[in-house]
Formats: C-alpha cells, structure tokens, sequence
C-alpha cells in the first residue's frame, strides 16, 4: 500500500467549524458549512430554512420564531405552526402542517394527534392535557397528574367537589372476589364527619385532609364531596370496592388523622353504605326488608341512632314498602312510589345501581366501621342463603341466632366483636344469656 505524505493527507482534511479541528472529508457539510461527526450530532435543523443551530443556542430560537420540534434531530419555524407548540418524539415523522392545528398536548408539553395518545393509552386529564394513566390521580369526576395534584384541585376549586358529583365508578377490589367461594356484593361508603374547629372545612381543613388522603394512599378510593345537612363538614364518599379490599388499605391511619386534623362523628353525620343493586335478587331484597321489619329493634340498637334522630332513615316507612312489593304488585324496584318517602327510609331504593342502608350514625372509629360494614355483607349473604318463606316464618328470636350464627361461621369477627359490646350476641335468645 503506498503510504500518503503529510502534504498529501492536507488535501483530504477539512477543518469543522464546530470544534476548529481538522477530520477528514466525508461529505458533512451543512448550511454552507463543514462539521465533523460529533458536532453535526449537537445541531438542529430549522426546516423552514435547511438552517443548522447549536443546541445550547435553543434559548434565543423563540425569539426568532423557531420552536423545537424533536429535540434529537430538527426545530420548525413558527411559520409552520399556530401558537407556541412543541412537538416531540415520532410525531414528527406522522404530522403534517394540517395536523398540527389538530395536535394535543401532553401534560410535560409533548404535542401529539389524539389518536396517538388514545393508541398509546394515555388519559386526558381534567386540565385537556394528556398523561400516563399511572402518573394520574382520580378525584371523584376529576383526573390530575400527581406531581401536581393538590395546587390543580386548588386552582380549580375541586378540594370539595359538589354534592351533585356522579363520577364514573371505579370498582377498587382485590383478586379475592369470593367469601368461601361465593361471590362477595361491591360496597360504597358515604361517611359524613364534622369538624371541631370554627373554620370552613372548604377553607382551611380540606387541603389537610387532601394530603393526609395521598399520604395513606386513601386519594385511590376517596374523595370529598359538600353536605349542606352538616355544617362545615364534609361527606368523604368511596368507589365501589369489597371488604377484603378495604381491608388492605391503610384506612386506620386515615380515620385517625382526620380526627387529628379537627373532623369527628356526632349525631348529625350519618353512615350510609351502597350495596351493589345485582347482589341480590328481587326476592332477595324482599328477604332482607323482611328480616329487618322483623329485628327492627336490634337495626335500631346497631345503627347506633337515637329514635329522635331518624327523620333521614325512617324505619317505619319499611312496612308500606314491603306491603306495596309483594302484596300490591307496587314494587319499590322501580320508581312509582312516593320518592320523598322512600328516599329518607332506613333503606333506599332508588337509585338505580345500588341499594342504600341509610340508618347508621357516623363513626370514625375503624373497628366499628369494618364491623358495621361486615354487618351489611353479611345481611345480604345471609339472604342469598336463607329463603323468603323461611325468613319470613321463622320467629324473630330463632332468626337473630341464626344469623348471628351465621356471621361467625363465616368470620365476620369485627361484627361479633361489636355485636358482644352491644349486647347483642347471645347463646339463647329467650334467655338473654350472652355468650363470651
């Protein structure tokens, strides 16, 4: 191989006007200039113009009216583009000038089709940006990227969202579906507290309660909706979600931070718990008001009310119920009934998924909460088990122990817990006798 002088190697190098230095020609020029390998990798192209830029000179391209368009390979000139837009990624290789008018933004300023985030999966939050669907929270009917949650809900005065807010169910449940393999109903809770301090919750104790929410990972099931029966206090409602599910969440800590914070239960707040309307037949549900009519004075003694305090979830609107269903053909499972009535009775039936146990008091005591929450699935598995006819003549004292029973068999133990400090867990019903 015949060797190339010095002089001679001077003819094929070329200096870079990026790093002064001499490389050898390989074609790399650019804009009118030559640049070796490593200094074409830090450039962008204008493409209006065929212009090349420095990276570290991105600062001065909106002044000129040039936006990045992908950040490794071209910028495009405002010409092109309607607004401040910035366009990232593979976009660039799917968007034309038309479509840039239609782009949407992602939530760290990525601009894309909606198409390509709908086929990407991403989630249009409530700011119309788009986002990973694991970097958002779900607020009720409002969805926020997490790093930015709390100051959103704030600037968007959604702390508290109104007492009309229906979001979209999100049904929180853990792979265990089944209570010894028969399938468990999906629960809702509408828990309403007070607050001990003279201040408007709205105002100074919901952004506590917000971040206590995201501390406990509570925000995942939670959310704050107004209650003008309540004062300055707040209803803290939950998605559709199963026992076993509740039990894994860090639901303690939660009740006991917000007692903390200045909320507490009294004799105003109430406890409603929605059951999923499918969990029981018609004539499951007819059962289970039976069984309730019949045992109205323990309901009474667990739903831990005073008489004079029933005016929101009546007992004695349950009898014309249950005449009106399967003596009239009048049926409470469909709405012509008298709404007012049938709305404040200790159970609701008007709603058209679920079915609302209206009677209990507040509380912000765990134990009592799981165990009064285990009270109605158990109630509604009782009655998949035991028929009408049979709940229907069996005599009052002989049905308690039967269900009661029945709770323990199946290991509902915060409810005999809290049935034993009440008084209410016997070995003979005739005799009183308290079992230990």
């Amino acid at each position: 191989m015949k060797r190339i002088s010095e002089e001679e190697l001077q003819k094929y190098l070329v200096k870079c006007c990026g790093c002064d230095k001499k490389h050898i020609q390989i074609g790399m020029i650019y804009d009118g200039k030559n640049y070796c390998q490593k200094c074409k990798n830090k450039l962008e192209v204008d493409v209006s113009t065929g212009k090349f830029f420095k990276k570290n000179e991105m600062t001065s391209f909106k002044a000129q009216g040039i936006y990045v368009k992908n950040p490794s390979t071209d910028l495009v000139h405002k010409s092109m583009i309607s607004g401040e837009k910035i366009f990232v990624g593979e976009i660039y290789n799917t968007l034309n000038k038309p479509d840039i008018e239609k782009a949407e933004q992602h939530v760290e300023g990525k601009w894309a089709l909606k198409k390509e985030f709908e086929a990407n999966g991403f989630v249009l939050m409530s700011t119309n940006k788009w986002c990973e669907p694991e970097r958002v929270f779900r607020y009720g009917d409002v969805v926020l990227f997490r790093d930015n949650f709390i100051s959103d809900l704030k600037r968007m005065n959604k702390m508290v969202l109104s007492y009309n807010t229906k979001p979209v169910p999100i049904f929180r449940k853990t792979t265990e579906l089944t209570h010894n393999n028969v399938g468990v109903p999906f629960l809702g809770i509408e828990l309403e507290v007070n607050t001990t301090r003279g201040e408007s919750a709205e105002q100074v104790l919901s952004e506590e309660v917000l971040n206590l929410m995201v501390k406990t990972d509570m925000i995942e099931l939670l959310y704050m909706k107004r209650d003008g029966s309540i004062g300055n206090g707040v209803e803290l409602v939950s998605h559709p979600t199963t026992l076993s599910y509740i039990k894994k969440t860090k639901l303690e800590e939660f009740l006991s931070g917000i007692k903390e914070i200045g909320f507490q239960d009294d004799d105003a707040c109430g406890l409603h718990v929605h059951v999923s309307r499918d969990s029981l037949s018609k004539k499951g549900w007819w059962s289970l008001m039976t069984f309730m009519n019949k045992l109205s004075n323990k309901f009474l003694k667990i739903s831990r009310r005073d008489k004079t305090r029933l005016n929101y979830c009546q007992f004695n609107n349950m009898t014309g119920s249950i005449t009106d269903a399967l003596i009239n053909g009048k049926t409470i499972f469909t709405k012509d009934v008298d709404k007012n009535k049938e709305r404040y009775s200790a159970m609701n039936f008007l709603n058209d998924k679920t079915v609302e146990f209206r009677m209990f008091r507040s509380t912000t005591d765990y134990n009592e909460l799981i165990g009064t929450l285990q009270f109605v699935e158990a109630l509604v598995m009782f009655c998949r088990e035991y028929s009408f006819i049979h709940i229907q003549d069996q005599r009052s004292s002989e049905l308690w122990n039967e269900f009661t029973s029945f709770a323990k068999k199946n290991g509902y133990s915060r409810l005999i817990k809290m049935l034993k400090s009440m008084s209410l867990y016997y070995i003979n019903e005739k005799t009183k006798q308290l079992c230990a």
